[in-house]
């Protein structure tokens, strides 16, 4: 048996309860992390929000497979200030309308590896990423896009 260990890391800045994830109905439960990490401790539970206690937060996120539907995957996170996509295998994904919808807060998107030639969907996936001053798409494969 063969394992894909798919890491994302993020980081949140604020105390209190903050989602790093959607929970938006559109993001399927099926696509939830298989494990969370906070600042280095394993959660007990792989839900969209935890109650953060430090002014920043490293968060990593951990599949064991390979993930098809991204749709609205941050929606609403206001609070996330930089995402690592550069070790996520987006090679199955085929959604990623909405990915980052209301990212107000995210000011470092690395999506170096991004794999994004099987993707069909993809608007909205950066509306309301006021603090995104630049963003590197140049790999980007959208031949296959039909809705943006």
């Amino acid at each position: 048996m063969i394992i894909i260990l798919i890491i994302l890391h993020l980081r949140i800045k604020g105390i209190g309860h903050k989602k790093i994830f959607s929970c938006d109905s559109n993001f399927p439960i099926n696509s939830y992390p298989d494990k969370v990490y906070i600042n280095g401790y394993q959660q007990d539970n792989v839900n969209y929000s935890y109650n953060l206690n430090q002014t920043n937060n490293f968060i990593e996120l951990i599949w064991y497979n390979l993930i098809s539907n991204c749709q609205n995957m941050f929606f609403q996170c206001s609070d996330i200030t930089e995402i690592d996509l550069s070790n996520f295998n987006t090679s199955k994904v085929n959604n990623m309308i909405g990915m980052f919808n209301g990212c107000s807060s995210l000011t470092s998107l690395n999506l170096s590896n991004f794999d994004t030639s099987k993707v069909e969907k993809m608007n909205v996936m950066f509306c309301g990423c006021k603090k995104l001053s630049s963003l590197n798409l140049s790999s980007f494969d959208t031949s296959n896009v039909y809705q943006i």
